[in-house]
């Protein structure tokens, strides 16, 4: 009797293992398939204007393009793009420095913005203020998550594309934010994320590195992906997975891999936190990787720098305790 009701556990639990990753693959080729879908869908409509189809259930929109525009195909041929953790945790002059981010995209006019530690104080302010762009939000059940801006001038895109993936083991509600779009006539997958954070969780950060790894790999080899954030990563975490795949870039590297350029989060430079240390430490946390496409128009990171390293004149403090990254690509 025993041993029927084991074998009947094990057939059941077999089923439930089965359903899960047939849910899971199913879901990951459904927006495969719905990534396809929006290159031929878009394929000859203009930036900025946002699609009558109804929103995906996963998806979670913020904000709307100001005015449609012309056809990126028209526009310029180097795309620019701006990442930037916003330590929205940090309440203390919040609405100095993210007014102060937003200036900072105002005035550099980046295609493309990645964002992670946004909390909904500060995501109210980019609605309001930034002007020309779409505003595409992360998680809001999390009180900090990701948001990506798209300019709406030169670039063609739906914000109803865009789609919210958790990371299933995170502690911290940690996830990733994948959106497609179009910029002189180069298909770009963009992507962002905050990986989890603090040294004690290096095991779940490697997994969740190595599943945004596996998803750029995946993709069509017509399109170009991006992914750019907080990765929190050590060098040695990245040796540990593998190191960087062989046809993905990794941008700083690409671009000359400059002493000056390396560290993002720079505490010998940057006192935002008010921590006196005796050996101020200095990571790469701030990392983008680039999979260019290899059977269509492809992209190749060609300027790499740091942005926000000015003092701001009200608080004397950093709009971020993060460097950003403006990284330009040539479009080839």
């Amino acid at each position: 009797m025993k041993r029927n009701l084991d074998s009947k556990i094990l057939i059941f639990l077999g089923i439930v293992i089965v359903a899960l990753v047939g849910l899971k693959t199913y879901r990951s080729l459904s927006f495969k398939g719905a990534i396809n879908e929006y290159y031929s869908d878009t394929a000859d409509k203009p930036a900025g204007k946002v699609s009558n189809d109804k929103p995906p259930s996963y998806s979670q929109i913020e904000g709307e393009p100001s005015s449609p525009s012309t056809n990126a195909s028209d526009g310029p041929q180097s795309l620019k793009l701006l990442c930037w953790n916003l330590d929205g945790l940090d309440t203390v002059d919040l609405e100095e420095r993210t007014t102060a981010v937003v200036e900072n995209i105002l005035l550099l006019k980046p295609d493309v913005v990645l964002l992670q530690e946004v909390v909904a104080y500060s995501l109210k302010i980019f609605q309001e203020n930034c002007e020309g762009y779409i505003v595409l939000a992360g998680n809001h059940t999390v009180p900090y998550f990701n948001a990506i801006l798209i300019r709406t001038s030169t670039v063609q895109t739906k914000a109803t594309s865009l789609k919210i993936v958790p990371f299933e083991t995170s502690i911290m509600g940690r996830h990733y934010l994948i959106h497609p779009i179009k910029f002189a006539d180069a298909k770009i997958v963009v992507m962002t994320s905050h990986l989890e954070s603090l040294v004690d969780n290096g095991a779940e950060r490697k997994k969740q590195f190595s599943e945004i790894l596996d998803y750029m790999k995946r993709q069509n080899e017509n399109f170009n992906v991006i992914f750019g954030g907080d990765t929190n990563l050590r060098d040695t975490e990245v040796n540990a997975v593998g190191g960087v795949p062989s046809g993905i870039l990794d941008a700083w590297a690409s671009c000359g891999s400059a002493l000056i350029t390396k560290y993002t989060w720079n505490m010998a430079e940057n006192n935002n936190n008010g921590k006196a240390y005796q050996r101020p430490p200095k990571l790469r946390f701030d990392r983008i990787f680039v999979r260019p496409a290899k059977e269509a128009k492809a992209i190749k990171p060609s300027t790499f720098s740091l942005v926000g390293k000015e003092r701001l004149k009200g608080c004397k403090r950093f709009a971020s305790d993060h460097w950003a990254i403006w990284l330009e690509f040539s479009i080839q």
